[in-house]
């Protein structure tokens, strides 16, 4: 049960994360780095800080590596808060804390959350008006205490309104409460606030960062039932013809979207065109990594398409190659007249 729990906030912080081609480099890269370090590695870094407490850098791969083991070692977890607080209170307004690998989830090690928060609250107070630091702690309660962040992220609007970081945000935060809303008006009501804090961040935006930002903006109106605003921001994808890493997302996304809304206007056959069109992009980093996204495949197997879904499948496999043995899970499953359970593969 902890493990799925992990699992599942683990991808909502991700998806949160700005969109960007995969690196090694930088502060992502030293988390990275700190993933694959051995038990031993680990030990011999802490000995390290024991005799350098400010090298921020070993710091980061430590808590790259405990992000891996603290779930299972109580030990680990200690650390990992231990690091966690050094950060607050030593470089609070440090952009680290838009990452997964700072975050120390309630539900998973309460006493530890605690000793965080309570140390962010005492950061706060000593300096309110600070919107760097405010933004800072806004995204680090983002995923357990998204009202408390929504606080803080109103707040920094209201200090810094050029700032985009706040309402894109916002914008997240009420994304994952639809998540677990169950109550349908009120899941309505979250998804138009996140549409109308991303359009706010959107218009904050430079203009290489808004090409990027059109996937979030369609898929984010779709969600909120502006089915034209979506159309408009699919088809701006689609008729971007520029070759770079966004560009399989875009083809993807685009048509995914557009292939939603034609279902919603009872035109399957627009929509199993939709998806072929998806499934034929050259893929991309996330694509490649994390997998297609199967709402609009899910969709037509509710309305018995299974055949185009299994076309979209081997279309899938020409840029999922890790992910064939899912594939074929999910293709038997179709044949044997399930609907398959896809899981964050449904995450828009």
């Amino acid at each position: 049960m902890k493990s799925s729990i992990f699992v599942l906030l683990t991808v909502l912080v991700l998806c949160s994360l700005p969109i960007q081609p995969a690196s090694g480099q930088g502060t992502h890269g030293s988390f990275m780095k700190g993933s694959k370090l051995t038990s031993a590695e680990a030990e011999a870094l802490e000995e390290e800080l024991a005799a350098d407490p400010d090298n921020k850098a070993n710091r980061k791969k430590l808590l790259g590596y405990y992000f891996r083991t603290s779930l299972r070692n109580k030990a680990d977890a200690k650390r990992k808060v231990e690091h966690v607080v050094w950060f607050i209170t030593n470089d609070p307004e440090s952009t680290v804390f838009s990452s997964p690998y700072l975050k120390i989830h309630a539900r998973l090690n309460i006493e530890g959350y605690r000793t965080a928060a309570n140390k962010w609250d005492e950061i706060l107070e000593q300096d309110p008006e600070n919107d760097n630091l405010i933004k800072s702690a806004a995204q680090w309660f983002a995923g357990d205490e998204p009202e408390k962040s929504n606080r803080l992220a109103e707040q920094g609007k209201q200090l810094n309104p050029g700032d985009r970081s706040f309402p894109e945000l916002l914008a997240t935060n009420y994304r994952h409460q639809v998540l677990f809303e169950n109550d349908e008006e009120k899941k309505s009501e979250l998804a138009k606030k996140s549409f109308e804090e991303l359009k706010i961040a959107f218009e904050l935006s430079e203009p290489k960062k808004r090409k990027v930002m059109r996937g979030k903006m369609a898929k984010a109106a779709y969600a909120a039932l502006e089915f034209d605003d979506a159309k408009e921001f699919a088809g701006q994808m689609l008729g971007d013809k520029s070759d770079n890493w966004n560009s399989g997302n875009n083809v993807h996304a685009g048509n995914n979207i557009l292939g939603l809304i034609a279902i919603k206007s009872g035109d399957l056959q627009e929509a199993k065109r939709r998806l072929l069109a998806a499934g034929a992009t050259k893929g991309s980093p996330q694509l490649n990594s994390f997998g297609p996204n199967m709402l609009l495949a899910e969709e037509l197997l509710k309305h018995d398409q299974r055949e185009v879904v299994l076309e979209y499948f081997e279309l899938c496999r020409e840029f999922w190659s890790r992910g064939g043995e899912k594939l074929d899970q999910w293709a038997d499953e179709i044949d044997n007249g399930k609907i398959p359970k896809f899981g964050g593969n449904l995450l828009y």
